[in-house]
């Protein structure tokens, strides 16, 4: 299988855990090497966030911002994404998911991946249909879908109870809004303030 294949595969895996599909991680390569390579998900989200983010900022007025702001802003969801996965190691440990922590790995990385290409052209489209007017409440919308489906693949690849796999959730995201405040802090603070 050609690595874009195996993207494409991901990419149905992903789409059969939303439609709570019990066959969803055989689209997934769980050896080794399938592990290593879910995490080229990381820069391909990155480019869809400078995407967005550039679109957006454009939108907004804020036509000074230099790519610099714009690629550290976007790329702060790196950041997050290595604390998360971090934090899951331990979590691992002592919520004994050690051995399903692989397949949790590769399922999540692909599903960022996934929810970054569906919010760039869902944006594209609202831009392109309102103006952009409707952004912050639809942000809103993916943003608690996302958390919905983050708790599908919890249940579905660590075999959770509800109330741990909320407690994973909350754990992303405040993660999450830590280092997105952190990001804007850094890169967008000045623009802020004007």
């Amino acid at each position: 299988m050609t690595k874009i294949q195996e993207i494409q595969q991901a990419l149905i895996g992903c789409f059969k855990i939303l439609r709570r599909d019990q066959s969803a991680q055989q689209n997934f390569n769980l050896s080794a090497d399938g592990f290593w390579f879910s995490f080229w998900a990381l820069p391909l989200v990155v480019i869809l966030n400078i995407t967005e983010k550039s679109m957006g900022f454009k939108l907004a007025g804020l036509s000074e911002i230099s790519f610099f702001q714009i690629f550290g802003f976007s790329a702060s969801v790196l950041v997050s994404w290595g604390i998360f996965l971090a934090a899951m190691s331990v979590l691992s440990r002592y919520l004994g998911f050690t051995n399903s922590f692989p397949a949790f790995v590769m399922v999540y990385n692909w599903a960022q991946f996934a929810i970054s290409l569906a919010w760039t052209i869902l944006s594209v489209l609202l831009v392109g249909l309102s103006g952009g007017g409707s952004g912050a409440f639809f942000g809103l919308l993916v943003m608690f879908f996302s958390y919905v489906y983050l708790f599908l693949i919890i249940k579905d690849t660590l075999d959770l109870d509800n109330g741990v796999a909320a407690g994973v959730c909350f754990v992303e995201f405040a993660i999450a809004i830590l280092i997105n405040y952190l990001a804007i802090q850094l890169f967008l603070a000045e623009l802020l303030v004007q």
